[in-house]
C-alpha cells in the first residue's frame, strides 16, 4: 500500500495535510514531519488543523506553520488525514471532489479515504511517515527527525506499549543519529506541565473510585472543575495513564465532562481486555489496550452505562 501513496506523491504537486480534532503527539509529529518531508521533495504542503497547536507542542519544528481554520479553502492534489478514524473527526469542512489519503494504524478506522493505508503493526503513524521518508530517499533532517521521533515517543508511551518492537528502537536510533534531540524532546513534552494540568491531575485523584476488587478504576473531570483551574483541553490530556499505574488494576475509565453536557470517555488497559471493542460499542474507536467514545449525559446515566459493559467484559461476559 506505501508504494500507492508513493504515487501519489511523486505524481502530483499540491498536498494539505490533517488530522483529528484536539492534535496530540502522533498527530502533530506526523502532520509536521510529512510537510517537511514533502517539501524536500519539492511538493507545495500545508498543514491545515481545526484546533490549535496545544501549548506542549508549540516547540516543535514548523509547528508555527501550522495553519487553524475549520475548512478546507483550496483544492489540492490530494489530503492527507494522518491517525484519524474518520474524516469526520478532521472537524473540518471542505473534502468534497477532494483526493483524500488515510493514513492511519489503528483497526477501528473507517477507511474512508480515496486511498487508505493503514498498518496495525505500526507503533504510531509517526513509523508510517518515517517509512515514506526512507522509501521516497529523502534525506531526514532534524527538523524531520524530532517531528518524527515525538510522534513515536509519545505514542508507544516512552517505548513501553505493546506496539513497541526491535524496529521501534532502530528507528529510534536513526532519528537520535538524524538530529533528534531525544533529551530535549523529553523535556518538553513530558516536564513542562502547566500547573493547570498538575490542578487536573488532583481532581481527578481525589475522584478516583476502585471497583471490582481493585480490578477496575474509574474517576471523573467536570466542567465546572475546567472553569475553576483554568484548565485547558490540553490539560487532561494523558490523565488517565497515572490511575492505570496501580497495581492491580486492569481497566482502567475517565469520564471528561463537554461542555454541550455529553461525555467523553476514555478507556485505557493492561493486559488481554480489548477496550477498543468496549468503545466500538458506542462508536468509538482506538486502540485494543487505548480507545475512547463520547456518551451522553447525565452523568450518571452515562457511568452506569459504561461501566457496566467494562464490567461485564472484565468478567469475560459479552455485553
Amino acid at each position: 500500500m506505501i508504494e500507492q501513496v508513493l504515487e501519489i506523491i511523486r505524481s502530483r504537486d499540491r498536498f494539505a495535510i490533517t488530522s483529528h480534532i484536539r492534535p496530540d503527539g502522533d498527530a502533530l509529529g506526523s502532520e509536521l514531519a510529512l510537510m517537511l518531508i514533502l517539501q524536500a521533495f519539492g511538493r507545495t504542503a500545508v498543514v491545515v488543523n481545526r484546533d490549535p497547536v496545544p501549548q506542549r507542542y508549540r516547540t516543535l519544528p514548523a509547528a508555527d506553520r501550522v495553519q487553524v481554520d475549520a475548512a478546507l479553502r483550496e483544492e489540492y492534489g490530494a489530503v492527507f488525514v494522518l491517525e484519524c478514524g474518520s474524516f469526520e473527526r478532521t472537524g473540518l469542512q471542505g473534502r468534497e471532489g477532494q483526493f483524500v489519503v488515510n493514513v492511519d494504524h489503528h483497526h477501528s478506522n473507517a477507511k474512508y479515504g480515496t486511498l487508505n493505508w493503514i498498518d496495525e503493526k505500526a507503533c504510531a503513524v509517526g513509523e508510517m511517515v518515517y517509512r515514506i521518508a526512507r522509501t521516497l530517499g529523502v534525506k531526514l533532517t532534524a527538523d524531520m527527525a524530532t517531528n518524527i521521533y515525538t510522534a513515536v515517543i509519545t505514542d508507544t508511551g516512552s517505548f513501553q506499549f505493546e506496539s513497541t518492537t526491535a524496529e521501534t528502537f532502530r528507528m529510534a536510533a536513526d532519528l537520535a543519529e538524524n538530529g533528534a534531540d531525544v533529551a530535549a524532546i523529553a523535556r518538553s513534552v513530558f516536564y513542562s506541565n502547566p500547573i493547570t494540568k498538575v490542578n487536573s491531575m488532583m481532581v481527578m485523584l481525589n475522584r478516583m473510585t476502585l471497583d471490582c476488587d481493585g480490578r477496575l478504576v474509574w474517576t471523573t473531570i467536570t466542567q465546572e472543575d475546567m472553569r475553576r483551574h483554568n484548565c485547558m483541553e490540553d490539560d487532561v490530556e494523558g490523565l488517565l495513564n497515572f490511575p492505570l499505574t496501580i497495581s492491580g488494576v486492569d481497566v482502567a475509565v475517565f469520564f471528561r465532562e463537554l461542555e454541550n453536557g455529553v461525555f467523553r470517555v476514555s478507556l485505557r488497559s493492561k493486559n488481554s481486555i480489548d477496550v477498543c471493542a468496549i468503545a466500538a460499542v458506542f462508536a468509538g474507536g482506538g486502540h485494543r489496550n487505548a480507545a475512547g467514545c463520547t456518551l451522553a449525559g447525565p452523568f450518571e446515566t452515562a457511568k452506569n452505562t459504561m461501566l457496566s459493559l467494562v464490567k461485564s467484559r472484565m468478567n469475560g461476559v459479552l455485553a
